[in-house]
């Protein structure tokens, strides 16, 4: 993730998406989330599978966090959401 002094701006995606639609959605995404400081975020793996998710992240030129516990924390159901947490830690 990346930090604009305290804010944090995570993209909650997901495997589950099209083929079609996260490719273009990441990939157009991709570009634009460098400019604004936003990282990818996935659930988990395709499958419980290294492999297979390698292989997909590879297909579709994308990169990305997995961290379920942001999923959690901010109480992500659908996806694809945005994310943009300014909050100030103690």
């Amino acid at each position: 993730m990346l930090f604009f002094g305290q804010q944090k701006t995570f993209i909650f995606v997901s495997f589950s998406m099209s083929d079609e639609a996260l490719k273009s959605y990441l990939l157009n995404l991709k570009a634009e989330s460098q400019k604004a400081g936003a990282q990818l975020v996935m659930r988990g793996l395709i499958n419980n599978s290294f492999t297979q998710t390698k292989n997909k992240t590879m297909e579709l030129g994308i990169s990305f966090d997995i961290d379920p516990c942001l999923f959690e924390q901010y109480k992500i159901d659908v996806v694809p959401v945005i994310v943009i947490d300014d909050k100030k830690e103690d």
